[in-house]
């Protein structure tokens, strides 16, 4: 079975987006009565099932604020970010699962509006994670660089994870993996390596991992070796590492291993291989030069003995 990780940055809690002192907020879960401590929305739901929440928004400015709140669809960028979908795309998944009766709201310095929301599961909602999130954006003008007025739309969002029960199928799929290798201008001090691979979770649940990425030259000879934690990957998104290893000896052909090493609900680990020649070019044509010398030297030795 092939698998991956899957992993989430942010968009949750005590969220503040940079600004004018009178601009500034918080999003988070909360209750009819005040925020509950929870970092996120996480439910484990049923197809068809109708939940109802909240949500906090606080003015933590010095001016009147007015928020409008939605919820949107969430992915991974190619980097390992959690990120939401920007204002001008419309959601196809989680994100029209959430309903906000009153969407627009007008909050005083200092208090909380906390809003309720609801979450309506599709009757043939697909087992697996969906994920999203609900957004506080404020709407307002602001000026360019050179001076323009330009509209701009600041969001705070608090992360909303649904698993809808069903078979769970975690899965990851090697799109591309590629090793390079930069010659240095001494061959004995070694050049730089630097192997990039993309991975993909085709699965239905987000998945996190260990990787672990190699180097071996001719027969075996071990080059260098990284290992890390990639960040969580959500359903359907890619992810994009890069690892770098200085001080490889131009020995000939190298060969990147990457082997992963899911976290969730994987039986067995992944791995995948790609080579590239690391010739030492200079070095080589110097001892072609030496070889060229010694030929010419014995040619001219023959000569003068005939």
């Amino acid at each position: 079975m092939k698998q991956l990780v899957a992993a989430l940055a942010l968009l949750a809690g005590w969220v503040m987006p940079g600004g004018a002192d009178e601009f500034r907020w918080a999003v988070q879960p909360s209750s009819a009565s005040g925020p509950t401590g929870r970092d996120y929305f996480v439910y484990d739901v049923q197809p068809g099932q109708t939940l109802t929440d909240y949500v906090a928004v606080t003015n933590l400015g010095t001016e009147p604020l007015t928020v409008n709140v939605y919820g949107t669809d969430a992915f991974t960028t190619s980097d390992g970010s959690f990120a939401l979908l920007t204002a001008d795309r419309g959601p196809t998944d989680a994100g029209t699962w959430i309903a906000v009766s009153t969407a627009t709201h007008t909050i005083a310095p200092g208090k909380r509006a906390d809003v309720p929301f609801a979450v309506t599961v599709p009757a043939d909602a697909t087992p697996g994670d969906h994920v999203g999130g609900v957004i506080g954006s404020v709407s307002g003008e602001a000026l360019s660089g050179d001076g323009q007025r330009i509209k701009v739309d600041r969001r705070v969002a608090a992360r909303v994870y649904l698993r809808v029960a069903g078979p769970l199928r975690p899965a990851i799929q090697f799109t591309s993996l590629d090793v390079a290798y930069d010659n240095p201008v001494n061959p004995f001090a070694g050049g730089g390596a630097e192997v990039t691979y993309t991975l993909r979770n085709t699965g239905n649940v987000r998945l996190g991992a260990g990787s672990q990425v190699s180097l071996a030259g001719p027969l075996g000879w071990a080059l260098g070796e990284r290992g890390k934690e990639l960040p969580e990957v959500l359903p359907g998104s890619s992810l994009t590492v890069k690892e770098r290893f200085e001080g490889v000896f131009p020995a000939g052909r190298v060969t990147a291993t990457v082997e992963l090493s899911p976290r969730v609900a994987v039986s067995e680990p992944i791995a995948r291989a790609a080579s590239r020649w690391a010739v030492p070019w200079l070095l080589l044509a110097a001892c072609l030069v030496a070889v060229a010398a010694t030929v010419v030297a014995l040619r001219v030795r023959r000569r003068r003995r005939q």
